[in-house]
């Protein structure tokens, strides 16, 4: 429940109570891990305050005009502690000479927060814009975004840093797809922590021969009684009257490229030390033939240390209204193999084996004891 509430003339306030109802299956204790249905139910309040300011500056040249907009805004969020929904675990922290008993709370249910929570979390997004050219009708150039955000913890421990790092994304440099991202640590002179900058992709795209109007020679007129679709590149035969449906006769086979250059670097806590790496991110796909797609990406190639971290390839087979696909993904020392066989449009009705980027109950049921 929210409701946003203009002060004066420029702020505005959106209170707001939220209540979360959770079922979960399973239940966490100090021993033991139950299975079973139990519901999990929390509460929290927050407010918003945000404005919008904009400035204008004169413009040089064929610039007419510049606004630079700022959009600030604080949130103060609150959640107490639920303490029917935690149990308390202890553990030993040995030294050499001592041995310390230290005892914590953790939630008993997956993905249930229970713990009292304070937090004031602050960002500042703004934008510069030019007006390019003369006439009635200008045309409006996004120079740049640069978004910060940040938050402090009031319920941090004593000695503990409450204050979070400022988090920076930088984006659309002169309208370009160029971004910089980069956290700092505001207890060190807001030195880097890390940073990644992501350059100007390229794509490339084209045909393959043997499909669209190469299929069949101008004038020409396909055979009484014989479908049209078995005129495609890689139709078979032994679908019958239904061979192909995927793609239509003429339809063009096609295929794609894309590529990406980025450049980064992250501090190691232990050592202290920082250490960059360029990298490329490139994809390719093709439709082989009528019934036969190829898409190989993404590929992940370290350039500075000369070896490709990770890519992964998936064949797919169109077999009428069913389509079968077959992946390979490797990222570090781990393959992983995936097969899938199903009803395109009825993705529910499936058969598979292996696992292909788990995502939603699939990606927690990974992860869950």
């Amino acid at each position: 429940i929210s409701d946003t509430r203009k002060l004066g003339s420029y702020l505005n306030l959106t209170p707001a109570f939220t209540v979360t109802e959770n079922w979960v299956d399973r239940e966490f204790s100090e021993t033991d891990t139950v299975k079973g249905f139990n519901r999990a139910a929390t509460w929290s309040l927050s407010a918003t305050a945000n404005t919008k300011l904009f400035g204008t500056l004169p413009g040089i040249g064929p610039i007419r005009t510049l606004r630079h907009v700022f959009f600030p805004q604080a949130t103060l969020s609150f959640s107490p502690e639920f303490e029917g929904l935690t149990y308390t675990h202890t553990e030993l922290d040995s030294t050499d000479s001592t041995t310390i008993t230290r005892t914590t709370r953790r939630s008993r249910f997956p993905g249930v927060s229970a713990s009292e929570s304070r937090l004031l979390t602050l960002s500042l997004d703004q934008s510069l814009e030019a007006k390019i050219g003369s006439g009635e009708n200008p045309k409006k150039v996004s120079l740049f975004r640069w978004l910060l955000t940040t938050r402090y913890n009031f319920l941090a421990d004593p000695g503990a840093r409450a204050w979070g790092e400022i988090n920076s994304n930088f984006t659309g440099l002169l309208g370009s797809s160029l971004s910089f991202n980069s956290s700092h640590d505001p207890y060190r002179h807001f030195r880097f922590n890390d940073f990644q900058v992501t350059g100007v992709g390229y794509r490339m795209s084209g045909r393959l021969p043997g499909g669209g109007d190469d299929l069949t020679p101008e004038g020409d007129t396909v055979p009484t009684g014989r479908d049209e679709s078995l005129t495609s590149v890689g139709a078979d035969p032994s679908l019958g009257a239904h061979a192909g449906a995927r793609r239509d006769a003429n339809e063009p086979l096609t295929w794609s490229a894309n590529f990406t250059i980025s450049y980064g670097g992250n501090r190691d806590p232990a050592t202290e030390q920082f250490r960059t790496a360029a990298g490329l991110n490139a994809g390719f796909e093709a439709q082989l033939t009528k019934n036969w797609n190829l898409s190989y990406q993404p590929i992940r190639w370290n350039i500075t240390d000369g070896r490709i971290e990770g890519d992964s390839f998936q064949l797919t087979r169109y077999l009428h209204c069913w389509e079968a696909t077959f992946g390979r993904s490797r990222y570090g020392d781990e393959t992983s193999f995936y097969f899938k066989i199903g009803i395109r449009d009825m993705p529910d009705i499936r058969y598979q084996q292996g696992r292909q980027g788990a995502t939603g109950l699939e990606a927690l049921g990974d992860i869950l004891p």
